[in-house]
């Protein structure tokens, strides 16, 4: 059995300091050893003047690593050197860049992720005992300490944001150097010979095609399934709107279940970690055949650790007064006078808190927006007139080309509603894939006829990983996990 890192990095601590006084001495060699034998049996892992590899005894390999000459590099780092990897994460596809993604050194074997909606603070989460980590930055790029790590042929290196998980094997990490991974390696899984993926249900409808985004972002086929079958992202349908008989169908003629067969089960709905609910395009009309058991579902699901993407008319969940049953928490304020926008309009990101400024950031980093802060919106919405400010996180706001200015296009809260965050709901007020040729009103996937995101498809993708990611308030930095 092999002795984990962190056995081995107290060992190596050890020796370090018992060589140093030796090592400071006049005429001492320029080497030492960081030689003690671990707890578990494990062999020396020694410290030199080349680079080449050693077997620690253990199965693993140690590295010869230069410590420089007598007294200097014995403050500072532990091995009086500094020792980094960076690199930029992506998503499956390896093509985009994502934000605030953690990158960390395991010293022990990962537990199993938990499957199905649960709160996730971002104080926890990441097993393995992470004896380094970082996160990335609005460019995807992350820069890991290593000081306290010790050398090694193969770095073990872990990328997870919320149930997305993926651990690979840096090759040639030298001590004492600034290291860097090969382009596009550091990336999330696209299945699950990979890693982990969370089951997320998408429901196709005819205003919206979601479902052709997770294609986009690198999800393999094998993926897509129905509720019968096994994969992560499950497919149900609406039947409403402007749906068609090809919104309700597989290219193979399989039939894709109804989204109220997902809506009236708290246990069904309780079984996926996100739900990414496209636009029907019936409006209030959609959801009348929807009464308390439906409505009640949605508002425990999220409340109890659920995640929540809803595309324009989908924001009916939080709106159950209009159809005589109990208020939800006011989180916005409704246009007294729906519409969509007949031309194109340009979104402004509200970057009056530390997410908003990554992600004005991030669109210009991945070429969403030609001018910072601004994003260029297709097909858009006017159906929220504000947010409730301190309930509420406004995200992109436009000007109503009719007069009606700062009108919402993209909004988050966290759930339940003023009580101990758990889950979180995000609503927009466009349709995601308009303009890019994907419909919804034809059988999957043959509907995704489009490879490209859009400047507002990306905008979702950094919206799907943030919605993803541990649940914080809004009004706060995001943080690494705490190295303990």
């Amino acid at each position: 059995m092999k002795t984990p890192t962190s056995h081995l990095l107290a060992g190596c601590l050890g020796a370090l300091l018992a060589a140093s006084a030796a090592a400071c001495s006049p005429g001492a060699d320029t080497t030492t050893e960081r030689g003690a034998t671990a707890s578990g049996g494990a062999a020396p892992v020694m410290l030199g003047s080349g680079g080449s590899s050693v077997s620690n005894g253990n199965g693993g390999t140690g590295v010869i690593v230069p410590v420089g000459g007598a007294c200097s590099g014995l403050s500072g780092s532990p091995f009086g050197c500094t020792t980094s990897l960076d690199g930029t994460v992506f998503d499956p596809s390896g093509t985009l860049p994502l934000y605030n993604v953690v990158v960390y050194v395991p010293s022990e074997p990962l537990d199993p992720i938990s499957e199905g909606a649960s709160c996730q603070t971002c104080d926890g989460n990441f097993s393995g005992h992470p004896i380094a980590a970082a996160l990335s930055d609005a460019a995807g790029h992350f820069s890991l300490s290593l000081d306290n790590v010790p050398a090694t042929d193969a770095l073990p290196l872990v990328i997870q944001v919320g149930k997305w998980r993926r651990q690979i094997s840096v090759p040639g990490v030298k001590a004492c150097s600034a290291n860097s991974a090969a382009d596009g390696s550091v990336r999330l899984p696209r299945n699950r010979t990979e890693g982990n993926l969370p089951r997320i249900a998408v429901v196709r409808a005819g205003s919206d095609a979601l479902e052709c985004l997770f294609r986009k972002i690198g999800i393999s086929d094998s993926e897509f399934s129905i509720d019968t079958g096994d994969g992560r992202i499950v497919l149900y349908a609406s039947d409403d709107g402007t749906a068609t008989a090809g919104t309700t169908q597989l290219a193979s003629g399989t039939a894709i279940p109804l989204a109220g067969t997902l809506y009236s089960s708290i246990d069904k709905l309780m079984s996926y970690d996100a739900l990414f609910l496209a636009c029907e395009g019936g409006g209030k009309g959609t959801f009348s055949k929807y009464g308390a058991t439906e409505f009640t579902n949605i508002a425990n699901y999220a409340d109890r650790g659920g995640r929540i993407f809803g595309s324009h008319y989908q924001n009916y969940w939080i709106r159950p007064d209009k159809f005589s049953l109990p208020a939800y928490p006011s989180v916005a304020t409704f246009a007294s006078s729906q519409h969509g926008f007949d031309v194109d309009v340009t979104g402004s990101v509200d970057t009056s808190f530390p997410k908003g400024v990554a992600f004005r950031d991030w669109l210009s980093n991945v070429g969403a927006s030609s001018t910072p802060g601004q994003l260029l919106i297709h097909d858009g919405e006017h159906t929220v007139d504000s947010v409730i400010a301190g309930t509420a996180q406004q995200w992109i706001t436009v000007d109503d080309p009719s007069g009606h200015k700062g009108v919402v296009q993209y909004y988050s809260f966290n759930t339940p509603v003023g009580k101990t965050e758990c889950g979180r709901m995000v609503f927009s007020d466009l349709h995601v894939a308009s303009g890019t040729g994907d419909s919804g009103k034809v059988a999957f996937p043959s509907g995704c006829t489009s490879t490209a995101l859009s400047p507002q498809e990306k905008a979702l993708a950094f919206m799907l990983f943030d919605l993803s990611s541990c649940v914080q308030p809004d009004n706060q930095p995001v943080q690494p996990p705490i190295i303990r």
